[in-house]
């Protein structure tokens, strides 16, 4: 490895394993995936992103300006209906929770729901390499190297750097805020909270803001860990011989 510092560059979760993602060749994305076959035997391969770095870039751009529009639609359909009620600031909020905060919460409130009301296979499968995937990646920085499964097992299943963490922090602290909105429904206020939402979700460095993961984590077991340590060993090996 050219660093000391062994890290991954990022990971995901599937329904039947777990992929690790290095940088290759500057503009691509290659990703060392472990996954349980249909037998149950622990196999592992390699594969490429379909999307370059730029095509990635416009697809996340594509999805914050569909959120801006669903908004500002939003927010022109319910002032216009609820404004001559004497409460516009009601409209507001609640555009602001259908175009900013619906579509992250409803996507954990699924989460929730087909893995503990439901408990829909797929669903528990992919929570639990979730969650293995952020115990091994832990344990990966902090040993410096591949880790035991007994040192993934004591590692944190939290991660600062999960994306979906800052989807929740959103949501979580932005349906307060519409909360207070819709209770107080005052200009002032209205306007002096209006900025804060978006600093809010820098609180998701914070470590006691990473619990609000175990609203789509699910704990590990063996047979999870031994395949994000699988995909870390794949990750290791291509470091190593490529460097």
């Amino acid at each position: 490895m050219r660093n000391d510092k062994k890290v991954a560059l990022g990971a995901r979760a599937e329904s039947n394993g777990v992929v690790i993602y290095d940088n290759d060749f500057e503009r691509r994305k290659i990703g060392f995936k472990a996954y349980v076959s249909e037998t149950g035997e622990l196999t592992s391969t390699r594969i490429m992103d379909n999307f370059t770095e730029r095509e990635q870039i416009l697809l996340a751009n594509s999805i914050v300006f569909t959120k801006l529009a669903i908004m500002f639609i939003a927010l022109i359909a319910i002032t216009f209906l609820t404004v001559k009620l004497g409460i516009p600031w009601v409209s507001v909020a609640i555009s602001f929770f259908i175009g900013f905060v619906w579509i992250d919460t409803n996507w954990a409130l699924k989460i929730f729901v087909k893995t503990r009301c439901r408990k829909v296979p797929a669903e528990i499968n992919r929570a639990k390499f979730h969650a293995a995937v952020h115990k091994s990646l832990n344990a990966y920085e902090t040993h410096n190297r591949v880790p035991t499964i007994d040192e993934v097992k004591q590692a944190s299943m939290y991660s600062s750097t999960c994306a979906s963490l800052t989807f929740l922090t959103k949501g979580v602290f932005m349906t307060i805020l519409i909360i207070v909105y819709i209770l107080v429904s005052t200009n002032s206020i209205a306007s002096l909270a209006m900025p804060l939402m978006f600093p809010l979700m820098f609180l998701a460095k914070l470590k006691i803001f990473q619990k609000l993961e175990k609203i789509i984590l699910l704990e590990p077991g063996e047979k999870e860990i031994e395949c994000a340590i699988e995909a870390l060993k794949e990750y290791e090996n291509y470091n190593y011989w490529r460097n």
